[in-house]
């Protein structure tokens, strides 16, 4: 599969479900600058990562499989030339001694920030 052929599905899932979706992390940066584009792509949801990721999979069956981690609202899809990731945007909060966050729906302006 191309990757413009991948954009097209992840746009066909997020209109299906009326929800936006953003390309984020080291994707965009090797887009700005220049490099050789990676085959693990995140996006960010405004809503459900999870619930994405899981019309995702609906709409593109036996594509690739669907890792779920729901207690962060994210999840993994993949596939044979690449690998996503589709979280919820969201604020994280840690405690002390701990690497896990406790997660809480949030705006994409709060989870940027």
């Amino acid at each position: 599969m191309t990757e413009s052929a991948l954009f097209k599905k992840i746009y066909a899932t997020a209109k299906a479900l009326d929800m936006d979706v953003y390309v984020v992390g080291g994707y965009v940066r090797d887009l700005i600058l220049k490099i050789n584009r990676t085959t693990d792509i995140d996006f960010v949801v405004a809503g459900s990562g999870v619930a994405f990721a899981k019309k995702f999979n609906e709409m593109n069956k036996e594509v690739g499989s669907l890792v779920l981690f729901e207690d962060f609202d994210t999840a993994r899809y993949i596939m044979e030339d690449f690998e996503i990731e589709f979280a919820g945007a969201r604020k994280e909060a840690y405690k002390k001694h701990s690497r896990k966050p406790a997660v809480q729906e949030a705006t994409l302006e709060e989870d940027l920030s």
